[in-house]
Formats: structure tokens, C-alpha cells, sequence
């Protein structure tokens, strides 16, 4: 006995039903999928800011479009520092748009200052920490802000600046004339702005100071002359 033939109808519907059959799946295992995402560890106050201890991470069931707004692992060392624009209570979900940058205080303006962290105290600044401001200029070096507060350290890696130099700055309060010798300074190419940790001491404006100059190395002639 013949079998029948099936009809270029009847394979039509077929690979019909299993490519919607296989969207749908799709669809499903996006809707399910799990992120880690950000929640209060704690409550924290409208005003004040958010530090690594203060976020907790949790699985949770999001579609891609609603993870954006949520904070996430690699968020993390941007927004340690940042101010919570709304008071989030312990286990809320926390999301990037209830965080604000940290504002520059008494009228100060906040700068980012992209830097290595080899010219950072080694990359372990934080919020809250006190630094100089050095520029080196050819043979010469000049303070261009002493005891500048540090509003935040953008990085990644634990410990502060730690990574491609290309992905780290240090944001710091400064008055507008001290933001437009550091933004000069810093036009002049990689290496020109140097950040030191602050002791506190006043220093009295001075002439810039010149930088080593290296000892030469005694050649062959010399030596043998």
C-alpha cells in the first residue's frame, strides 16, 4: 500500500508551527531568565551616600529592558559614592535612577580628572579622602590644589583604581579657577597631573620646583680618556 504524499501545504503549516513553537520557547527562557541585581543592605536615607556596604546582591527574575534600570555587579565601583536621591528601604531592588553623582560642597565644582592610577597613590583613593593636585610640566612642578576633597573614584577592580588607565577618573571638588589650570594641565597630554595623598599642612604658594634632572652616563671615551 502507497503512503500518501504530504502536500507543499501540509510541510508549510508544519515548519510553520515549529518555528512558532521555537519562538515562543525563546520568548519564555528570556522572560525567566535570572540576573543578579542590586538591593538596600540596609535602609538608606534620602541624601545620603551609597558605599559598597550598603548594596546586597539577589537573583531575580527580569526581562532585559528591566535589568537596565536595576544596579548590577559592574556597577558597583561607579556608583559607590553616589547619593540616594530617595530613601530606599533594606531589600528594596535598588536602581540607577534613585542615585544622583555626588555634588561638589559649598559651591564648589565636581571634576573628573582622568588619570593612571600609578599617578594615584596607587589606585587606593576613595570617597571622602584629601589630595593634592601636582602638575609637571617639562622639568618643573607646581601644586595646582592642596587638600581637594574626593567626591568619587570611577574603576574598576576592588581597592580603588585597578585596570586600564583609559577607564579611570577621580573626581574631586574644586573652585573654577582651580578646575581651568587642571583641565589646561591635563590638555597637555598623560602623565602632566599627578594626585598625592594630603597631609593637611598649608603651603605657601611658591615658584615651581624643578623636577630631577637624571645623572648622565659617563660613555666610553670618558671613561677610558
Amino acid at each position: 500500500m502507497r503512503g500518501r504524499r504530504l502536500s507543499l501545504g501540509h510541510l508549510i503549516m508544519i515548519v510553520s508551527g515549529l518555528l512558532a513553537f521555537l519562538l515562543t520557547l525563546t520568548l519564555v527562557r528570556g522572560r525567566n531568565e535570572v540576573f543578579r541585581v542590586a538591593v538596600a543592605g540596609r535602609d538608606i536615607p534620602a541624601g545620603t551616600q551609597v558605599s559598597q556596604s550598603s548594596l546586597r546582591f539577589v537573583d531575580l527574575q527580569v526581562d532585559d529592558g528591566t535589568l537596565r534600570r536595576f544596579v548590577q555587579p559592574a556597577d558597583v565601583r561607579r556608583v559607590t559614592g553616589w547619593v540616594a536621591a530617595t530613601s530606599i528601604s533594606a531589600g528594596d531592588p535598588v536602581t540607577l535612577s534613585e542615585l544622583r553623582p555626588p555634588a561638589a560642597p559649598n559651591g564648589l565644582a565636581a571634576m573628573s580628572i582622568p588619570i593612571s592610577p600609578d599617578l594615584a597613590v596607587g589606585g587606593s583613593l576613595s570617597s571622602g579622602d584629601r589630595v593634592d593636585v601636582i602638575s609637571v610640566d617639562g622639568q618643573a612642578g607646581t601644586y595646582l590644589a592642596q587638600g581637594a576633597l574626593v567626591l568619587s573614584v570611577r574603576g574598576s577592580g576592588s581597592g580603588g583604581l585597578v585596570g586600564s588607565s583609559n577607564d579611570f577618573s577621580v573626581t574631586l571638588a574644586v573652585d573654577p579657577q582651580t578646575a581651568l589650570a587642571i583641565a589646561v594641565a591635563i590638555g597637555q597630554g598623560d602623565g602632566h597631573v599627578q594626585l598625592v595623598r594630603s597631609t593637611g599642612a598649608e603651603r605657601q604658594p611658591s615658584p615651581p620646583v624643578p623636577a630631577p634632572t637624571p645623572t648622565p652616563t659617563p660613555t666610553e671615551s670618558s671613561q677610558g680618556g
